[in-house]
């Protein structure tokens, strides 16, 4: 059973991480890196719904810490304009 437990390694941090990622190609790129961190990946898929972002935001609302987002994309022009839409 020890090769199954998981410790949460940010359960003492005192600020909440994700990464944002523009599209599923993008997530699967870093994923080996941030599960190594145990940190959650975001997929936006390009322009985010308004149901989507309010999801999200409660979510992290709700983590009851400060958060510090990192978005990930390539340079296409969804990617460039994922900040500002996001």
């Amino acid at each position: 059973m020890h090769k199954f437990y998981r410790r949460d390694l940010w359960a003492n941090q005192d600020v909440y991480v994700e990464v944002w990622a523009e599209s599923d190609s993008v997530a699967g790129i870093i994923a080996d890196v941030t599960n190594e961190f145990d940190v959650p990946v975001m997929v936006c898929r390009g322009y985010s719904s308004t149901t989507f972002l309010c999801s999200a935001a409660q979510n992290i609302e709700a983590v009851g810490k400060p958060a510090y987002l990192y978005q990930v994309g390539d340079h296409d022009p969804s990617g460039v304009d994922i900040a500002r839409n996001t």
